[in-house]
């Protein structure tokens, strides 16, 4: 039976209108823009008919596609698919178009007989029967999981499962093994086959190691030995790598370090050349450090201008002390910065901040029997004051309250005038 009576059979319609398109093939009476609108059968006959026309003929021709010539130009067309096929091992072929994600049957069958003539020619029957009966055209041919056993098993000496894990944790492979491990889990035998299949470089090691150790697949023991010493071979030329990228490297830190050399006897010759020009530059220096040695000078006599005037302040001061007597029964609220009422009155001076907590915590009830002086400044809120004012009248406080400091003064000397005041007795 000529594959023009079976080979339409397995092809879907998109299969078919693929192929005329490909071989120019159309219905008599219908424009090509026009045959995805035709029946599946009457696709199915026009390529029936061009494969049967083909039959005996060398080239292609208008409405006659040779078989030979068919599967050549099927093979062209998928070549860009086909990278990661295998074309001289049929086992690994095989292997690969039953998993491929994208080959069509039609195509898998046009690479068969492209790179496996004889193989085509061997399973042929089998295939011819398969699309008769609407199968699988490979069904019955392998197995998925003998295929991956058959080329993965070969009898050898194999290392310890130890030498495995401690290759696996040298090169810093756990996280995968953890993940290809949990990826096994909870799968039949034939999925697991097919994911490992799937991996690539160390993950498929590891794969296949895990198959071997966990699901007790020991035809597969040469599979792992030979992926091992595969990737022992990688990793040793990594390192290998890494060495000679560390010698390159060191030679260029060397040759940059000879440039730099070069460079700073270059400059030292350009600096000696350039002596007397030091000079005057030095000379420069010279008269800049003699403005500051003046400038030096002059902060010395502020200096001694000031303690002059610090002198006159402590005069000043015992002064005050005479006309303004240190009494413990005054508190002085102000915020004020000026230097002679804070020396003054530095006993008695407490800031806004120290009235406010005073009376939030209520102890400023303890300090009920002092007179109180006021900075009206201090209170640049009109509601904070008179909040203020009304809890010192409300408390029964004695206090005053001034907005200049020489107000202050006057208040505090006529009211501790004499310190023999019954009601100010100290």
């Amino acid at each position: 039976m000529h594959e023009s009576e079976w080979l339409p059979k397995i092809m879907s319609k998109s299969d078919m209108l693929q192929i005329c398109s490909l071989f120019n093939l159309n219905i008599n009476g219908f424009r090509k823009d026009y045959l995805s609108s035709r029946s599946v059968e009457q696709i199915r006959e026009l390529v029936y008919s061009a494969l049967a026309k083909g039959i005996g003929s060398k080239k292609i021709s208008r409405g006659k596609v040779p078989i030979h010539l068919f599967y050549e130009r099927i093979t062209k067309e998928v070549e860009h698919e086909t990278t990661d096929l295998n074309k001289s091992d049929i086992n690994k072929f095989m292997l690969g178009i039953s998993v491929h994600p994208s080959l069509r049957p039609y195509q898998k069958l046009a690479l068969l007989h492209q790179w496996f003539q004889d193989n085509y020619r061997e399973y042929n029957d089998h295939i011819k029967t398969n699309a008769v009966e609407g199968r699988d055209i490979f069904f019955g041919l392998f197995s998925t999981r003998d295929l991956t056993i058959k080329l993965l098993m070969q009898e050898e000496e194999f290392p310890k499962i130890e030498d495995y894990t401690n290759f696996i944790h040298e090169i810093g492979e756990n996280k995968h093994l953890d993940e290809i491990k949990k990826n096994l889990e909870n799968k039949s035998d034939d999925l697991r086959l097919a994911y490992v299949t799937g991996l690539d470089q160390v993950k498929r090691f590891i794969g296949t190691f895990l198959l071997v150790h966990l699901y007790g697949f020991e035809q597969l023991k040469y599979g792992v030995y030979r992926l091992y010493e595969k990737e022992k071979e990688r990793y040793a030329q990594e390192k290998l790598d890494h060495i000679l990228m560390d010698h390159s490297v060191s030679e260029n830190r060397l040759e940059n370090l000879n440039n730099q050399l070069d460079l700073e006897r270059k400059l030292n010759h350009e600096l000696s050349a350039h002596s007397n020009e030091i000079g005057d530059q030095l000379e420069v220096i010279k008269y800049k450090l003699q403005i500051k040695d003046d400038e030096v000078e002059r902060l010395k006599e502020e200096r001694r201008g000031i303690e002059r005037e610090l002198v006159a302040l402590n005069e000043y001061k015992h002064i005050m002390d005479d006309l303004v007597p240190e009494i413990n029964q005054a508190v002085i609220i102000t915020d004020t910065t000026d230097i002679q009422i804070k020396t003054l009155f530095k006993k008695n001076a407490f800031t806004k901040k120290f009235l406010l907590q005073e009376k939030q915590n209520g102890s400023i009830n303890n300090l009920k029997d002092k007179i109180w002086f006021i900075d009206r400044r201090c209170f640049t809120n009109t509601r904070e004051w008179v909040d203020i004012r009304h809890f010192f009248l409300q408390s029964g406080f004695n206090f005053e309250e001034y907005s200049d400091n020489l107000e202050l003064i006057r208040q505090y000397i006529d009211i501790f005038k004499d310190e023999d005041m019954e009601e100010y007795e100290l």
